[in-house]
């Protein structure tokens, strides 16, 4: 990748042939230097102690070929520091603008999302290529339908395993939804259930759920699924006030059950510090009574009530029939799930579900690309 660079005060500044110019200062380009002696050349850990760089830290020469960068330091030894277009342009510094989503989410509503990715079962299972179209495809739509997948017990955790391993919570690790006169969750009633995320009582929820539709004969309950980021910025353009009431507010949640009982408290719409949506956490059957002052709740209540008309809204809502031998994935931080409500006499339903973290799934994808590209893992950030 060809470099056009310059120094400007205490950084190196880089022009790409996109047009992009980032910023980078001395002292960072000093502290990522992937020299040996900086960073274990197997183990590809840090070796230089980040304390240690002298404040005042600067290149005494600079130079480069039309791919790479190489500095000359002004600490002892003249340490040198080698750097390539290409992993300097993966690692550039350029802050994304406050309350977007990471790049690679393609959003969608009711009439832009065409069709649910969707892939046979023999397509993805013992199949790394098939395994890599569905991990791309949950990563960037955040949902992924199987098709003809075996109807026996525990191929939920089997799939899940091959992805990487099951989250446990405080339900079974394979855990079974049946109707259930009894139930302790809304889940095993027949009623509809509103679109919500899984465990928004945990401080990090699962990042994946896998529903398994063993049996799916029964009239009704067609599965609901919207797209949380998309309407989380639908609001913040629509209503800037109420994006943020939801993004500052903490809400708890609570979600027991024979093996434990855990409340959290978080806000709906959760931003990391560069603005990011990274997680929304809504289940209106979870939440608990709001503890926040007096003075504060209508305002809240005006920003709840439009988020969720926004997320049960036919304009961002699909709805589709499932059937026996389908498994759905969804992105558990980003996508919402429901369904509508069915008939339990009409028809046997039988559903398993397992979660796992989503970091296995941009895992298996960051391997993968790496090694398409011949690079050392450390090059690609690849979010």
């Amino acid at each position: 990748m060809d470099i056009e660079y310059r120094q400007q005060g205490s950084s190196i500044i880089i022009t790409w042939p996109d047009g992009q110019t980032n910023n980078y200062p001395f002292i960072w380009l000093r502290d990522n230097c992937q020299c040996p002696a900086c960073v274990h050349p197997t183990t590809h850990e840090r070796l230089l102690f980040t304390a240690d760089i002298d404040p005042d830290i600067a290149p005494v020469a600079v130079s480069g070929g039309p791919t790479d960068l190489k500095l000359i330091w002004n600490d002892a030894g003249g340490h040198e520091s080698h750097f390539t277009g290409e992993w300097l342009y993966h690692n550039s510094m350029a802050a994304p603008k406050g309350g977007t989503v990471r790049t690679s989410a393609v959003l969608w509503n009711a009439e832009s999302l065409n069709e649910i990715p969707t892939f046979d079962y023999a397509e993805v299972a013992g199949d790394d290529a098939g395994l890599l179209r569905w991990c791309a495809a949950l990563r960037a739509f955040g949902i992924a339908r199987i098709r003809d997948v075996p109807r026996a017990d525990g191929t939920v955790v089997q799939f899940a395993e091959q992805v990487g391993y099951v989250h446990d919570t405080i339900y079974d690790r394979l855990h079974n939804v049946f109707s259930d006169p009894n139930a302790y969750n809304l889940a095993s009633t027949s009623e509809e259930l509103k679109p919500h995320t899984d465990m928004p009582n945990y401080f990090s929820p699962p990042g994946v759920q896998l529903l398994h539709f063993i049996d799916n004969e029964a009239e009704g309950g067609e599965t609901t699924l919207v797209d949380g980021y998309a309407c989380a910025l639908q609001l913040k353009e629509e209503d800037p006030a109420a994006y943020e009431i939801l993004a500052s507010t903490d809400v708890g949640f609570r979600l027991a059950s024979s093996k434990g009982d855990i409340i959290g408290q978080s806000p709906m719409i959760e931003l990391n510090n560069r603005g990011f949506i990274s997680t929304i956490r809504y289940s209106n059957q979870l939440m608990l009574p709001l503890l926040i002052p007096g003075e504060e709740v209508t305002a809240f209540y005006d920003a709840y009530r439009k988020f969720s008309r926004l997320l049960t809204s036919p304009d961002n809502l699909v709805k589709f029939k499932t059937w026996s031998g389908d498994m759905i994935a969804t992105h558990n931080h980003r996508i919402l799930h429901g369904r509508a409500e069915f008939k339990p006499a009409s028809g046997a339903r039988h559903l398993q579900l397992a979660y796992l973290d989503f970091d296995l799934v941009m895992s298996r994808l960051r391997q993968q690309r790496l090694a398409d590209i011949g690079e050392d893992w450390s090059v690609e950030r690849f979010y």
